[in-house]
């Protein structure tokens, strides 16, 4: 889609001869960038920074023990003898996933209406002019 219209995008001359199909692959042509940024700006890792302290997510538990794999598995394993403290850390890190993923599929929805939108008007773009050459 995205190639379709960065071939298609409209040059000053084609708004004077075909001002509306040229509004419509400009708006569609910005829709589709739109739709690109807001999926990059999903898929993009971020991790956060501060005291690496879970040792159930998987970036803390890289930071805090990059080396030592043992001190690892001690850590770990006397946490998971304590049930209510492992318990916490799994339900804590279940709650920050579902922030993420809330975030993520907000960002998804916006991204997948631009994508709509952009579709929309390249195919109305197609319409008129078909309809202009009649």
């Amino acid at each position: 889609m995205g190639g379709f219209l960065v071939k298609s995008v409209p040059r000053l001359p084609d708004f004077d001869a075909y001002p509306l199909r040229a509004v419509l692959l400009s708006v569609a042509t910005v829709c589709v960038g739109i739709s690109a940024l807001i999926s990059l700006r999903t898929v993009a890792p971020r991790l956060r920074t501060g005291e690496a302290r879970s040792l159930v997510y998987f970036d803390h538990i890289a930071r805090r023990y990059p080396t030592g794999r043992g001190a690892f598995i001690e850590n770990y394993v006397r946490l998971a003898t304590d049930e209510g403290r492992f318990l916490e850390n799994v339900i804590e890190q279940v709650w920050a996933n579902s922030l993420v993923a809330r975030r993520k599929f907000r960002r998804v929805s916006y991204a997948v209406t631009f994508l709509g939108l952009a579709m929309v008007t390249s195919g109305l773009a197609v319409i008129v002019h078909r309809a202009w050459d009649l």
